[in-house]
């Protein structure tokens, strides 16, 4: 089965190739740097001097979940370097924000062909791979284990849907997830998966998503002004969830006038589609980006731009996360509820969660989440929680850093065995 991967993947390059070109005009991806991606001419290696250690992190979540670890790698491995690749613009966006490190270094994921894995490792030659979530691509994992270079997987995440798909060749993956010195599970459902398709050696401490740090988060002049304002967030909104925030909305604005909801789309495509359905039922309405300022005078805030949503969470008691509300999503639902936790608010959702599931039990044992079903159970969770105090807060707060500073200290001890 690899033989036929590595050979459909020599044939299909140059298509691949195309369709990098085809996603460039279409602005979805680096104007400038995409083609990291498809030739080895632009895989710009360092001079090594140092250890230097890979991390593969596809995108914006992945990254995120993997910053402070790599923080923390850096302060044990003393003078190492490290190379972070990643697969889109938001990603690399976010690397060029948050991280000022001159010892890290971002490059996009090249396609996973042997020619261009084969030349990648050997210009970068690392000294360890580690891939993040559920990043299995076949021939890097082969030439990795060619050059018997440390590989271990971690925050692993195996849904029900790619268990299912891996399970149709059981002797393909289990020649791949066997080449693993060891694989960190981010939930005990991926475990169990783990095991079943033939990883050899798997641990288990909690999802590194709890150690997803908020970086400088400095209130602007938009939420500026908000301060004297209630506000509500609705945050990774797919579309057909829109119409129960805004019914919600309608019941709540009776009790609370003044309050505004800001809709944050997982797909900021969808910004105008949602601006049109809140102008049909009477709000007003506002898209922002970066280029303009909210009105206060809106009732309806429809936020059109990648950045850092945490600074609109800080100043809500209450955030719904979508990709929750919709039977469509019973088996590949919900976002990750961390962002708006560890600022201390209270995190609301639909009952299609499957994707975070151990993270939403965490946080309903803890009384910081609760389940809504419709428009009427939304408008009594965020009423009740207009008025949530500052010991609620701090309380939350602490409990995200106590769990993930313990998830942290496992997780690196466990790579550390393992390099």
């Amino acid at each position: 089965m690899l033989i036929f991967y590595k050979i459909l993947t020599f044939f299909l390059y140059p298509i691949l190739i195309l369709l990098i070109f085809l996603r460039k005009f279409q602005k979805k991806e680096d104007q400038i740097r995409y083609k990291e991606k498809i030739f080895t001419s632009k895989f710009k290696p360092i001079k090594k001097v140092n250890k230097l250690y890979w991390f593969h992190a596809s995108s914006i979540g992945e990254f995120k979940s993997v910053i402070s670890l790599i923080r923390n790698f850096i302060e044990i491995h003393k003078n190492c370097e490290i190379l972070i690749t990643s697969s889109t613009v938001s990603s690399a966006k976010v690397f060029e924000d948050e991280v000022k490190e001159r010892n890290i270094y971002h490059r996009f994921f090249p396609v996973d062909t042997s020619y261009l894995i084969k030349n990648f490792l050997d210009s970068w030659s690392p000294d360890g791979v580690f891939l993040v979530d559920s990043e299995i691509w076949p021939n890097l994992i082969s030439e990795i284990n060619k050059k018997k270079i440390p590989l271990i997987l971690i925050n692993g995440r195996i849904t029900l849907k790619t268990f299912n798909r891996w399970k149709m060749f059981p002797k393909f993956s289990k020649s791949l997830f066997e080449k693993f010195n060891v694989c960190i599970s981010s939930d005990k459902k991926s475990v169990r998966r783990l095991i079943n398709l033939g990883a050899k050696k798997v641990s288990h401490f909690g999802n590194l998503k709890f150690t997803s740090q908020s970086f400088d988060l400095k209130i602007d002049h938009n939420t500026n002004l908000l301060k004297d304002n209630f506000m509500w967030c609705a945050s990774s909104i797919h579309m057909g969830e829109e119409t129960i925030l805004l019914k919600a909305q309608k019941l709540i604005k009776e009790k609370y006038p003044n309050i505004k909801l800001i809709i944050i789309p997982r797909h900021i495509n969808n910004s105008k589609k949602i601006f049109d359905i809140s102008q049909a039922m009477k709000f007003k309405t506002q898209i922002i980006d970066e280029y303009n300022h909210i009105d206060i005078s809106n009732e309806i805030i429809i936020v059109n731009k990648f950045g850092k949503i945490s600074k609109y969470f800080q100043l809500s008691s209450s955030v719904f996360l979508g990709k929750s509300l919709l039977k469509k999503y019973l088996f590949s639902g919900g976002q990750n509820p961390l962002e708006a936790a560890a600022v201390g608010c209270k995190v609301l959702y639909g009952p299609y969660i499957s994707n975070f599931d151990d993270i939403y039990e965490f946080l309903k044992l803890n009384k910081m989440a609760s389940e809504i079903g419709n428009e009427t159970d939304l408008f009594e969770q965020v009423v009740s929680n207009v008025n949530l105090n500052k010991n609620f807060k701090l309380k939350n707060i602490n409990l995200i850093k106590e769990r993930g500073a313990s998830i942290l200290d496992n997780t690196l001890a466990c790579i550390n065995q393992n390099i």
